[in-house]
């Protein structure tokens, strides 16, 4: 019995194919789904700016301006981790700058001050479990305005020196349901024309 030779070349049954549902299986397995990325996420006026963007860990040896005479944001979550040795400056000169550290793992550690509203608008959101560090703090300087809410458990700004609400400027400072704020002292309004606020609820609220 001679068998006939198949030529796979030829023969359109032989061929090997992928249907649709094999295609979809390949393309998941090769990019598996692991919900929110870690991300740092620069816009507008930001100086210096991340490179790449967004990346996941962001180091610089100098300040970070958030909204220097401009607009600007900064975004950190699920895990994104961002580093100044010179601290940070959010909204300043004019400008308006924001700053959201949400999740856990998520942290912006400063090794200086950290100032929100220099002569200019400026938001610090801590949600989530989200941190961060800095050796003072400062809300509403020269003028500016400047406004901190930590909200949620595990949500932290440490200050391993003073935090000053209102200098020169306006300052509001929020702590809520259950976040953390620590310094070795501080102080609410503090210089002619200053206008500070703190308000704390919810339980485990600390300052």
């Amino acid at each position: 019995l001679i068998r006939p030779k198949t030529n796979m070349k030829t023969n359109p049954f032989l061929r090997p194919t992928i249907t649709p549902l094999v295609a979809s299986v390949c393309l998941l397995l090769s990019h598996p789904f692991s919900g929110q990325a870690q991300s740092v996420l620069a816009t507008g006026n930001v100086n210096p700016f991340p490179n790449p963007n967004p990346t996941i860990e962001w180091n610089t040896d100098g300040i970070i301006f958030v909204g220097f005479t401009e607009v600007g944001s900064l975004l950190v979550q699920a895990g994104g981790q961002v580093s100044s040795v010179g601290g940070g400056t959010i909204g300043s000169d004019g400008g308006e700058g924001s700053v959201t550290i949400s999740g856990s793992g998520s942290i912006w550690s400063n090794d200086d001050g950290l100032t929100i509203g220099s002569d200019g608008v400026g938001t610090l959101l801590i949600q989530a479990g989200g941190e961060v560090t800095s050796i003072w703090g400062s809300l509403g300087d020269f003028d500016g305005e400047g406004s901190v809410t930590v909200t949620g458990s595990g949500s932290v700004w440490s200050n391993s020196s003073g935090l000053i609400v209102g200098s020169a400027g306006k300052g509001e400072l929020s702590v809520e349901a259950g976040g953390s704020v620590s310094s070795t002292n501080g102080s609410i309004g503090v210089g002619g024309g200053s206008n500070g606020s703190v308000i704390i609820t919810g339980d485990g609220s600390i300052w």
